[in-house]
């Protein structure tokens, strides 16, 4: 919300609000709760599926990697920092952004990498890029490890 504000919004001349849209890129990075879904059924009946008392609430986890390789969000930069950040190597491959989001899909599936740890990992490498500037911007209470 604050790459938004600080850098998307402060230079739209519209001013639009920021619209979260569900299974995109950035929307998945959220690790978003589905709390609630239902069906309508041809004769109009209501089916509750999921319902935030029933303790089956679902985590909506990212797609598999190689999904994201058009989104301009996850940049071939951020994608390399996260690539090195979870291999651990110094150099990261000189590879294009789709073979290297198919290489973390691996990593992510053999070495049981987490959707929250895999969030985290790009929100990181992403925004802190853009946010590092705007720093003095960011009231103090939400500057964490900015």
């Amino acid at each position: 919300m604050f790459d938004y504000y600080l850098n998307i919004r402060s230079k739209s001349s519209s001013k639009a609000p920021f619209n979260m849209w569900p299974h995109s890129f950035k929307f998945a990075l959220t690790n978003p709760k589905l709390i609630y879904r239902s069906r309508i059924t041809a004769e109009g009946a209501v089916e509750t599926l999921v319902f935030p008392t029933w303790d089956n609430v679902h985590v909506d986890e990212l797609a598999p990697l190689t999904e994201y390789s058009s989104s301009r969000t996850a940049t071939l930069d951020a994608v390399r920092a996260v690539y090195a950040g979870i291999s651990g190597v110094a150099r990261v491959p000189s590879a294009s952004k789709s073979k290297l989001l198919s290489l973390l899909e691996d990593a992510r599936k053999n070495q049981g990498i987490s959707n929250s740890e895999l969030c985290d990992c790009f929100a990181e490498a992403i925004y802190r890029p853009l946010l590092t500037p705007k720093k003095t911007e960011i009231p103090e209470k939400y500057l964490g490890s900015l």
